[in-house]
């Protein structure tokens, strides 16, 4: 009994200093992430895209979000000079910077962080792009070194990062802008909403280190945008586009600030314009102090238009009221909106109303002549059949049919005066044939008034 117990110590003893030598080759100059997590040692890589969402033009310039990915410790140090792989292979393709052409579209890219920890590449889909349906882009940004320094079981430092691609805009334009401090500083981090017309949520993004951001629409589209943030008190609350007055036009001053003192006014906010179109004066000031404040002017029915569309206080803007070819009088507003927070007076509603204006027609409307009718002439009579102003007008031969059978003249005149229709060759086709004549009104100061104009139409019976 005592030599068995004797035994087991012997091997007891023996196998002890291999336990302890076993557990001493855990130890290292590096202390175990996975246990301790020692202050400084395991990484973090966050990636982001702004703008999240491309909207993909069918025939318009390229489309591009700014990809970066931030490399830290977990103590919050930045880890400069740091290679990051990027690579993506769907939609579109990758660039070192935004203006590199020698790489050309890449389906990855290197690049290094820089003192703040932050590696950039740009994310591109070219014009043309044979993008048919939405979808997701996913960018996978990945340390290539140091994927000792983390707690991930693979080994690997890397974050995905979601690009929206929506497709299809024959054509469109940019609303931009930037959320701004007090003191006019960009403000990073702050979420843009672009909302449609039934308010649903079709794209949202993350403002740059400067506070810019960026979407791209289709030509009429109508909705809001929205900054979503409970931190910051920002004003105004939204950019409204409404559906009876879309975006036709870029807008790259829509921002957003926070509180001031000054006060947005004008001159004169109420007007009744001419039937036949006019355009009038609106003085834009700081009704508070001598500060500049940037505004927008965003029309809310398509029959008013402004020159400029954005500008700053102490200035003269023009509003052109076009001709109202409806038989009754109609009303319409244009809202000045300050581009910053806080503005008292903001927005600035103008009223405009306007009586039924002129209608011009040649009368008659068609001409006919028979197919053997060569050097025959026909007159028509321009008129203007709703009011008693005299309109001018001037044949518009971009929008003429391009008939080399006939000649007209003259070129211009005012109403009650004529235009004569000769033709010039007999109808040998066989068939009959048919051309038009556009004539567009303008007012006696030669301004072109959009939207009044008379179709003269010409037929050549078939022999």
């Amino acid at each position: 009994m005592k030599k068995n117990i004797l035994v087991n110590i012997i091997l007891i003893c023996a196998a002890l200093p291999m336990l302890i030598g076993l557990t001493s080759c855990k130890r290292s100059n590096v202390t175990d992430p996975d246990s301790q997590k020692p202050s400084g040692f395991r990484i973090t890589l966050k990636g982001l895209a702004s703008p999240s969402t491309l909207y993909v033009p069918n025939t318009t310039s390229v489309v591009k979000s700014v990809i970066t990915a931030t490399l830290k410790d977990n103590t919050g140090k930045a880890l400069p000079n740091k290679k990051i792989l990027f690579s993506e292979g769907y939609y579109g393709y990758l660039k070192k910077n935004s203006t590199d052409t020698e790489d050309g579209y890449l389906i990855s890219a290197e690049a290094v962080t820089n003192a703040s920890g932050v590696a950039t590449i740009y994310y591109e889909i070219p014009s043309g792009a044979l993008v048919k349906n939405s979808g997701t882009a996913y960018i996978v940004a990945r340390l290539i070194d140091d994927n000792d320094r983390t707690d991930n079981p693979s080994g690997e430092v890397y974050d995905t990062i979601s690009v929206i691609v929506i497709p299809g805009f024959e054509s469109g334009y940019e609303l931009s802008g930037k959320v701004l401090s007090k003191d006019n500083k960009g403000i990073e981090g702050v979420v843009i909403q672009l909302k449609g017309g039934t308010g649903k949520i079709s794209g949202s993004l993350i403002t740059n280190s400067d506070g810019s951001y960026g979407f791209y629409v289709s030509k009429g589209w109508f909705g809001s945008i929205t900054p979503d943030t409970n931190i910051y008190k920002l004003l105004p609350a939204s950019y409204t586009f409404e559906e009876t007055a879309p975006v036709m036009a870029d807008y790259t001053n829509l921002n957003f600030y926070t509180s001031t003192e000054d006060e947005l006014a004008v001159d004169n906010d109420t007007f009744t314009v001419k039937g036949m179109g006019e355009t009038v004066s609106v003085n834009v000031y700081n009704a508070k102090s001598s500060t500049t404040i940037p505004f927008l002017v965003i029309p809310q029915v398509n029959w008013l238009e402004s020159t400029p569309l954005e500008g700053e206080t102490n200035t003269t803007i023009k509003i052109t009221a076009n001709p109202n070819t409806t038989s009754s009088t109609r009303t319409g507003t244009v809202l000045l909106q300050a581009a910053q927070s806080g503005i008292l007076g903001s927005p600035v509603t103008l009223t405009f109303t306007q009586a039924s204006g002129p209608n011009m027609i040649a009368s008659p409307s068609t001409l006919t002549f028979a197919a053997g009718s060569a050097g025959e002439s026909k007159s028509a009579i321009i008129k203007n059949t709703k009011t008693s102003d005299i309109l001018y007008w001037k044949v518009d031969t971009t929008n003429s049919s391009n008939t080399t059978w006939i000649t007209y003249g003259p070129g211009s005149g005012n109403t009650n005066s004529t235009i004569t229709v000769t033709i010039q060759v007999d109808n040998t086709t066989g068939i009959e044939r048919t051309g038009y004549i556009f004539i567009q009104a303008y007012d006696s100061n030669d301004n072109k008034l959009e939207g009044l104009y008379a179709i003269l139409n010409i037929i050549q019976q078939a022999s």
